[in-house]
């Protein structure tokens, strides 16, 4: 693995988190999410693990989740946003220094 695959990796993969807390501006399904990440940062995480992320974040207090005609809907919560904020300032903070 190039370390151009390997950053990409980590920078993805590694942090679905990121960028399902980011794409939830409002109430979205899983679908949606996967459509906004794919079209937002151009990548398409595989839905198994998009899944388990997002039910993770939904089981820690990140994000609610509403099921309405067999169908989850995903908020992000206060504590979501305050963790989305931490990131932020890490990624610029690193973006600032190399």
């Amino acid at each position: 693995m190039t370390p151009i695959e390997r950053l990409k990796k980590y920078i993805f993969e590694g942090n679905l988190w990121i960028y399902a807390l980011s794409s939830l501006d409002e109430e979205k399904n899983l679908e949606k999410l996967l459509e906004i990440v794919f079209k937002q940062f151009g990548f398409l995480p595989p839905r198994s693990l998009f899944n388990r992320v997002i039910g993770k974040l939904a089981r820690t207090g990140y994000l609610k989740s509403e099921k309405r005609m067999g169908v989850k809907y995903y908020q992000i919560t206060d504590k979501g946003k305050q963790e989305l904020g931490r990131a932020r300032e890490i990624l610029q903070n690193i973006l600032q220094n190399i």
